[in-house]
Formats: C-alpha cells, sequence, structure tokens
C-alpha cells in the first residue's frame, strides 16, 4: 500500500534583467521596468521512491536546450531524475527573451529568413537553470505528509476563442472590437480552473487557460498570473502558495469582440488575474480530499513533421517578396518570408517531447507549443483519468499547434509564421499522451 504524499512549495526570482528584450510581438522591446516579479514556482510531490517536480516559470516559452540545462542544474543539486521534472512557461508577453528552439535551417538567403525580435541576456542566461534549481531545492526541503484535495469552478467570460469566421467567409484572428463583419467564433474556449490542494504545506497547482498577453509595454510583468496568486492567498490565507499552470489556450486571449468598452493594460491583467484567483479560492473551499494510490510520470519523443508548402504559395510568397515586400509579413494571410524558410528548409522534422503525470484520480499532460483547446478536450475525451489538464508550453517551445482543421480554415495561428508542423501533428501529440495515461493508469 502507497505511503501518504509529501508536497513541498519552492520559488525564486528569476531577476531578469533591465535593457534585456521582452518577447511576444513583431517589434523588439527593452525591459524599462519591472510591474511585478518573473518567477521560478515549484511544487514537488513524493510518495515513496516516486519524486515529480511540477515547475512554472514566469517566461514566454522555454525552448528545449534551455529545458535540458534547468533539468541537469535539477538533478545535480536535488537527486531529482530529469525525467520526472516538468517545467511549464506560463507564456506572458511580458517576460524575459530566450533563444528561440523552432529556428529552421533554411537553404535560402537570409532575406527569407523568420526573423524573430529580441535576443537574450547571455550573462543572465548562464545563471537561469541554477535560479530555476533554486526554487525546486526549495520545495524539496519544504516536503511533509500532507493529503490531496481535488476542487473545480468556473471562472467565465474571462477567456474567449479569437479566431472568426467573418460575412464573407474568410477567416480572421483578433479582427477587432464590435467589428459587424464577424459572423461566428470557432469554438468554445474552457472556463473550468482545477485546483489541487496540498493544506499541510499550504501549496496548490491551480490551472487554467487564456493568453496571458494582457498587461503590453516595457516592463516585466508576470501578466494575470501574478494577480491570481495574490487573490487566491487573500482569500484562503497569505502563508498560501500557488503554482499556476495555463492550461491550452493557443486559439483563447482575453478579448470579448462584443465588448466595446473591453480594459486593456494592466488594469485589466489585475481583474483577469484576480477573478481567476477567487474561482481557485473557490474551488479549494468547496474540494474534498482524494486518495492518491499512485503517483507516477512518463514522457515520450513524437518526431513532428515541418509541413509542406504547396507550391502555388511558394511562387507567392516568391512574388511578394520581389514585387512589395512590406507586404510579406502580415498578421493574418500568407507570411512570405515563412512559406520559403519551411518550403526550403534543410530540416524535416523536430522532436517534440509529451509528458503526462498521474497524480491519484488526477491525469497533467504536458507539450510543447501552443496547444488548441480541441486538443485538449481530444485528450480529456479519451483519458483513464478524471480530471484530466492539458498544459501547453511544457519541456518545450515549438510554436502553435492547432488541431487539423484549422490548417484548412488559415487565420493567423495556422499560418506559416505560427504553425510550423504538418496538419494532424496536434492530434498525434494527443495520441501519445492518452497512451501514456493508459500506460500510468
Amino acid at each position: 500500500m502507497a505511503t501518504m504524499l509529501k508536497a513541498g512549495f519552492g520559488e525564486a526570482d528569476l531577476r531578469a534583467p533591465l535593457g534585456g528584450s521582452i518577447p511576444g510581438y513583431f517589434a523588439d522591446r527593452k525591459a524599462e521596468g519591472v510591474l511585478d516579479p518573473l518567477m521560478a514556482k515549484a511544487i514537488v510531490l513524493q510518495q515513496d521512491n516516486n519524486l515529480l517536480a511540477l515547475v512554472a516559470l514566469d517566461l514566454i516559452g522555454v525552448p528545449a536546450p534551455t529545458v535540458a540545462a534547468c533539468r541537469k542544474a535539477i538533478a545535480a543539486t536535488t537527486g531529482i531524475p530529469a525525467s520526472k521534472v516538468l517545467i511549464h512557461a506560463s507564456h506572458t508577453h511580458t517576460g524575459a527573451a530566450l533563444p528561440r528552439s523552432t529556428m529552421l535551417k533554411g537553404k535560402e538567403d537570409d532575406s527569407t529568413k523568420i526573423v524573430y525580435p529580441g535576443e537574450p541576456d547571455p550573462d543572465w542566461l548562464v545563471t537561469l537553470p541554477d535560479r530555476v534549481a533554486q526554487s525546486v531545492r526549495l520545495a524539496v526541503a519544504a516536503l511533509k505528509p500532507s493529503p490531496m484535495h481535488l476542487g473545480s469552478s468556473m471562472a467565465p467570460d474571462l477567456a474567449f476563442i479569437r479566431r472568426f469566421r467573418m460575412k464573407d467567409g474568410s477567416i480572421l484572428t483578433n479582427p477587432g472590437y464590435a467589428n459587424p463583419n464577424i459572423a461566428e467564433p470557432l469554438g468554445e474556449s474552457d472556463p473550468t480552473v482545477t485546483v489541487l490542494g496540498f493544506p499541510a504545506s499550504k501549496a496548490a497547482v491551480v490551472i487554467f487557460g487564456v493568453h496571458p498577453d494582457v498587461v503590453g509595454g516595457t516592463k516585466y510583468s508576470a501578466d494575470w498570473s501574478y494577480h491570481a496568486s495574490n487573490a487566491f492567498r487573500r482569500e484562503v490565507g497569505r502563508d498560501w502558495n500557488i503554482v499556476l499552470l495555463n492550461a491550452a489556450c493557443g486559439n483563447i486571449n482575453h478579448i470579448d469582440v462584443r465588448n466595446p468598452k473591453q480594459g486593456r493594460g494592466y488594469e485589466e491583467s489585475t481583474r483577469i488575474g484576480t477573478e481567476v484567483g477567487l474561482a481557485a479560492a473557490r474551488a479549494w473551499k468547496t474540494s474534498e480530499a482524494v486518495e492518491v494510490s499512485r503517483l507516477g510520470i512518463a514522457s515520450t519523443i513524437v518526431e513532428s513533421k515541418i509541413r509542406v508548402v504547396p507550391e502555388a504559395d511558394l511562387v507567392e510568397a516568391r512574388r511578394i517578396l520581389k514585387d512589395d515586400p512590406t507586404k510579406a509579413q502580415p498578421f493574418n494571410g500568407l507570411h512570405a518570408n515563412s512559406a520559403i524558410t519551411l518550403a526550403t528548409s534543410l530540416e524535416r522534422s523536430q522532436p517534440a517531447e509529451i509528458m503526462a503525470a498521474r497524480i491519484g484520480p488526477v491525469g497533467l499532460v504536458g507539450m510543447p507549443g501552443e496547444i488548441f483547446v480541441e486538443l485538449a478536450r481530444m485528450v480529456q475525451h479519451d483519458a483513464p483519468l478524471e480530471p484530466t489538464r492539458t498544459i501547453g508550453l511544457c519541456n518545450g517551445s515549438l510554436g502553435y499547434i492547432p488541431h487539423a482543421q484549422a490548417y484548412e480554415q488559415g487565420g493567423y495561428e495556422a499560418g506559416y509564421r505560427s504553425a510550423r508542423f504538418a496538419a494532424g501533428t496536434g492530434e498525434r501529440w494527443a495520441e501519445a499522451a492518452v497512451k501514456l495515461l493508459k500506460g500510468l493508469a
């Protein structure tokens, strides 16, 4: 019979340098200040000899080489094997820059390559793994026996599908507030807030999904997750801490196109985060203790094919670059540079690490991209554990991962700049995740 679960929380300031690049937009931004700190937060779980570390970083994404460096530092200082560590990026658009892991080696000249603004600070990058490892060391030091409580609640009207069918039949992402040409959204968001609470350790895992691109500007911020943590602690207790995992939100953001008075900036980020935190507190207060009969984690590598660019799109991309380069990089539409880079890439596949964890009756899935909510529902439908939540940008950062239908529809997320892998990649990842969960169950 399994012994009682142990849980511990730890955190460390990532200390991103001022003057460094802030990724997330199409032009470089240099950090001029700090609205709230960028953190590494970790919960470590132990049962008998089984260990699991869940680490959340206030960054837009963490490429696989940086994940490997962080895992190496964690293993060296805590003894937790790299295979038992899930590293998640919240995807805040006001975090610090890391190297891109989605760059492809093309055959064409530099003028056709995908350009990403901003570069990471090399000195900060060297020290980052140790700061991440510090959060896990503190979590290990804080381990104590604790029951697990499971709860859920709803946080409606905070997360919205951002892809729309227009009245002319076209598909647009973020078509604008109160746009009269909108016909319908393409899908439904998920308002569910899931909480795994460990009362003896005064720590909780909180799961909710919405794109953290609310704050904007040139100051570092964890975006809405910072305010969610504050609101939860005000309601549950100042001595509590949470690790927030951002669920599948590749096609979801905070913009309600029906509301021409939609809030923006730090004030709106505070409102959204507060509502998430209050929903998490409600979930905790109505939660029930559940038996953790098994703690386990497993992963697999899925070789993911680079998408094939149709000859007609390649011809058109080259024509645009030749005749009118100012139209080569639209938000919605044919992104000429990306189309050429993908079509001529020397790499035709990249590895994707899919991870699954079992915490008693709960399943967690980590995928290394910006996952569409439909793929998370696919995993949930076939998973043997209830609930099962899918978390994006875990153990890598491979761009947008739409469902197959989105490739036919178009829009920013399914364009060549955003979705670099072949249609069906997301479904293959989902199938791999379900297989892992069944093995754990």
